[in-house]
């Protein structure tokens, strides 16, 4: 399905999420970005996404200054296969592993308000 604008909900635990946009053409780098802002950490550390929602599994995007990929500066969000109510997993973090829960809740086709 093509979009233009994906809306999540990115939790890191029960009581604590911040709604996050991005734009079909923006990279799971950006993504990583926006929520390093919304829960105001520092970008020092390494991460990993898992598009699945499983820690460790092969559907992983790894930061850009990892040496194996894929990156996730190399893929644009509109170019992964994405659904409503999907759920993904982002790593902050390897050492304090923080664990965030991104739940895609719409996905705004061109035109839409």
């Amino acid at each position: 399905m093509r979009f233009a604008l994906l809306c999540c909900k990115v939790s890191l635990r029960k009581g604590t999420w911040s709604k996050i946009q991005l734009s079909a053409h923006e990279t799971l780098h950006d993504l990583h970005i926006l929520i390093q802002q919304a829960f105001e950490f520092d970008d020092d550390h390494m991460y990993p996404l898992f598009m699945d929602g499983k820690p460790w599994s092969k559907n992983e995007f790894k930061c850009p200054i990892d040496y194996e990929g894929p990156c996730s500066d190399e893929v644009e969000i509109g170019e992964l296969d994405l659904s409503e109510k999907q759920n993904s997993l982002y790593i902050f973090d390897y050492g304090d592993r923080w664990q965030f829960n991104i739940e895609v809740f719409e996905m705004k086709n061109e035109g839409n308000d």
